[in-house]
């Protein structure tokens, strides 16, 4: 495990409560999250729109998910993270290059290309969706990925937790970030009861998993955000600008056999592979700038 300390002399305020109350920061982003996701952007669109075009309002609630990105992305300079490095990590991008494969793959093409399902909408609505999974995916990448998991990691990077006996904080923070990203869906319970929430926090774990273990092997934000904005923009497409059955037989089979195998590959990757390499992710919450941390890595 990763042993550097660094220290905070001369820091803002925030970057001090981060690494010394992490827990009740991000407690306090996760408020702040929520208080974003349950922002009333239908009802004040209302008041200005009489009409009933779904896209007007997934426009709005697009631009503000944007909007709030750029807040996130304040929080992330203020806590001092550095989320998007000037070098691509390229040993860690190939190594998550199969989440690729997952994000892609959540279109139906076998349900596409069997002419089960098809996609109607003109291409400004198919924009205008484009723009609200943009928002969507930036925003909960950067809140999620960008400040939760730093924080968590902070906390447990010191910690007595173990995984099959030997302590692994990386693959911990991964797992109980992407709970807390998969259990904040329940507030879609507040719409009415419906038992698909609960699918969805599972399915949510499952990505909110894919997309953290992205960002501990590459240490840039970017990229799990554009595999998120290609899974949601692929796996809603049809519902949102289409027509048709998405969930044929053969579209299930493929879309479990690709799950599995990928999946575990993942697994495996952030199991037995990210808590021995995990200096992207030091780096990601602690370094100044790469040089400095270079030299205080080698001086330890």
């Amino acid at each position: 495990m990763c042993m550097y300390f660094p220290t905070f002399a001369n820091k803002k305020s925030l970057r001090k409560s981060g690494v010394n109350e992490p827990v009740q920061m991000a407690a306090i982003m996760m408020l702040f999250i929520l208080g974003v996701v349950m922002f009333p952007t239908r009802k004040i669109v209302g008041w200005f729109y009489s009409g009933d075009d779904e896209f007007v309002f997934l426009l709005a609630d697009g631009i503000q998910r944007l909007i709030f990105s750029a807040v996130m992305f304040k929080f992330i300079a203020d806590f001092g993270f550095n989320v998007i490095p000037e070098k691509m990590r390229v040993a860690g991008f190939f190594a998550v290059l199969p989440a690729v494969i997952i994000a892609i793959n959540n279109f139906p093409f076998v349900s596409f290309l069997s002419g089960n399902c098809s996609v109607t909408e003109t291409p400004g609505n198919i924009a205008i969706f484009a723009v609200w999974c943009l928002g969507v995916g930036l925003f909960e990448e950067v809140s999620f990925r960008g400040v939760v998991l730093p924080l968590i990691y902070v906390k447990l990077r010191e910690s007595n937790l173990t995984v099959f006996g030997k302590k692994k904080p990386v693959f911990l923070t991964v797992a109980i970030s992407s709970a807390i990203f998969a259990l904040t869906h329940l507030v879609n319970l507040l719409n009415g009861f419906n038992p698909a929430v609960f699918l969805q926090v599972g399915y949510t774990f499952l990505i909110g998993s894919m997309c953290g273990i992205v960002f501990v092997k590459t240490g840039n934000i970017l990229f799990p955000s554009a595999m998120h904005f290609i899974y949601n923009f692929g796996g809603m497409l049809v519902e949102k600008c289409g027509v048709g059955n998405i969930w044929t037989t053969e579209q299930i089979i493929c879309t479990a056999v690709v799950g599995v195998i990928v999946g575990a590959y993942l697994v495996y990757v952030v199991l037995f592979t990210a808590d021995k390499d995990c200096d992207v992710l030091e780096y990601a919450i602690y370094a100044e700038d790469i040089e400095s941390w270079k030299t205080k890595q080698n001086a330890e």
